[in-house]
């Protein structure tokens, strides 16, 4: 039988499960606390614009602030590839599901491009919520999936 991994994923948070035989088990939960800071943390003390520091100082709009926000959730998305293309390599999975919000969803398309090529996947556009209960993430998957669910023990 395949081995089917499903990422749950938004911006700041990651979950990696694994699904065999209709039972799931909790593999990887990864965190990326730069995404759940705000752009004026990030990039400024003034309203609108901030100034960076170290030895090449320069001031940003709120603009490029997004750009930071966006790099960050970059970063994050590359740091999941990394895992699942390390585990997909090691024939830990040979299917992928995805759950992810809008945003970071085109990020995984595009920055798992190379994985996606050769594993198959199924990608749904749906951020299960990171406050949302193992067993309400379980029993939403498993509706939309239309696969009951259990937690393997």
């Amino acid at each position: 039988m395949k081995q089917i991994w499903i990422l749950v994923a938004n911006s700041e948070f990651a979950q990696i499960f694994r699904l065999k035989n209709a039972e799931i088990t909790l593999l990887h939960q990864l965190e990326h606390k730069e995404s759940k800071e705000r752009v004026s943390q990030l990039v400024s003390d003034q309203a609108g614009r901030g100034q960076s520091r170290g030895w090449r100082q320069h001031k940003y709009s709120l603009n490029e602030g997004e750009k930071i926000i966006r790099h960050e959730r970059e970063k994050f998305v590359l740091e999941l590839f990394h895992l699942c293309k390390k585990n997909f390599d090691e024939h830990q999975f040979q299917k992928l599901i995805i759950f992810s919000s809008p945003k970071v969803l085109g990020d995984i398309r595009h920055i798992f491009n190379p994985l996606l090529t050769h594993c198959p996947s199924i990608e749904i556009d749906k951020e299960l919520s990171p406050h949302w209960t193992l067993n309400e993430k379980i029993e939403y998957m498993s509706r939309y999936l239309e696969i009951p669910l259990k937690v393997a023990h």
